[in-house]
């Protein structure tokens, strides 16, 4: 990552850079940011429009929103697997408060989050 960093012209925009570090940061799947993860190695994959095909037909803000939620989903079930259904420790890592999380959690029960 800090090659791919120090190969990019960056002119006068530290702040891009630092919000990506933090995506970036964010979003890893390991404690090692590679150039791909900051979107700076060519090899990256780009997202093929057939893995939104359900979406292509929905006006652009239903659209966002029912992918919002299904990540939303996601990441809260994926959050609780991990902290072995601690909500405490689930909030923690989603960076969210316990309550949050709690009325999430019974959105998604109630049908309200897809």
């Amino acid at each position: 990552a800090v090659q791919a960093i120090l190969r990019c012209n960056w002119p006068g925009n530290v702040r891009e850079l630092k919000h990506r570090l933090q995506a970036a940061a964010a979003m890893a799947n390991s404690n090692t940011l590679t150039g791909a993860d900051i979107g700076l190695h060519d090899a990256q994959p780009h997202p093929d429009a057939s893995e939104f095909e359900e979406y292509l037909d929905m006006p652009l803000n239903e659209a966002k929103l029912l992918l919002t939620e299904r990540f939303e989903r996601a990441s809260i079930e994926h959050a609780l697997k991990l902290e072995s259904n601690n909500i405490s420790a689930a909030a923690r890592r989603l960076g969210m408060h316990r309550q949050s999380l709690q009325q999430k959690i019974k959105q998604l029960e109630s049908g309200e989050i897809k």
